[in-house]
């Protein structure tokens, strides 16, 4: 992203249409993703960080163009590939995920 630090800025401050203009190149824009739900993040807060995220990373991904597909159970394993781009929601996904990546390195070298 050409102005990372800006696309933070505006992510913080709650101004998604400024998020949206400065990511506007973003070079996974378009691309299916998955990262922490917005549930899952709210958990992660109250119960190990006990203090909020600076943003709602689903939104900053949308924001920034993705897709973003995540289960409707917390913490349930899901990965999600596009193209080059292996994405896993949580901690749980870490099986899969290996497996997405040596599946994709098999691919590459075959």
């Amino acid at each position: 992203m050409e102005n990372a630090p800006a696309f933070r800025a505006a992510l913080i401050a709650g101004d998604d249409a400024k998020a949206r203009e400065l990511a506007a190149k973003w070079p996974y824009a378009g691309y299916r993703m998955t990262i922490f739900s917005a549930s899952e993040e709210t958990y992660v807060e109250d119960q190990i960080l006990h203090a909020k995220m600076f943003f709602n990373m689903p939104q900053a991904l949308r924001d920034a163009g993705g897709e973003v597909f995540v289960t409707d159970v917390d913490f349930a394993p899901n990965v999600v590939i596009d193209r080059e781009l292996i994405t896993g929601q949580n901690p749980r996904s870490d099986h899969p995920i290996a497996q997405a990546l040596v599946a994709a390195l098999d691919r590459a070298t075959a």
